[in-house]
């Protein structure tokens, strides 16, 4: 079971609790709203692509992202490509960010 609160612009004032038995009931109702935002940012879809891009050049290119990454100290693990869901979206982003001095290594060579 899933505790949800939601708060509006008042510090003091805590909407109604909902109660979800399971989180697949949160994400048929967040994934169109999501999905939508993710279209509808000019500034986000600009920065996913080039996100996409580069999980995409290391997928062929594996062996220079896991030499910067030795060089670095930092775990050697490939970046997650995001497929269509927000949340392999999410997924590929929050790896991009933990591997981002090798990236930006490669990127100043």
């Amino acid at each position: 079971m899933i505790l949800v609160a939601t708060v509006d612009s008042s510090s003091n004032q805590v909407a109604p609790w909902l109660f979800y038995k399971d989180f697949s009931l949160i994400q048929v109702h967040l994934f169109p709203v999501l999905k939508q935002f993710l279209k509808s940012s000019t500034h986000l879809h600009d920065i996913l692509k080039m996100a996409r891009k580069l999980c995409m050049h290391f997928s062929t290119a594996n062996h220079t992202l896991l030499e910067l990454q030795r060089q670095n100290g930092i775990p050697q693990q490939r970046l997650k490509c995001d497929v269509s869901r927000w949340n392999s979206t999410l997924h590929m982003l929050d790896r991009l960010y933990e591997q981002r001095k090798a990236i930006n290594d490669f990127l100043m060579i």
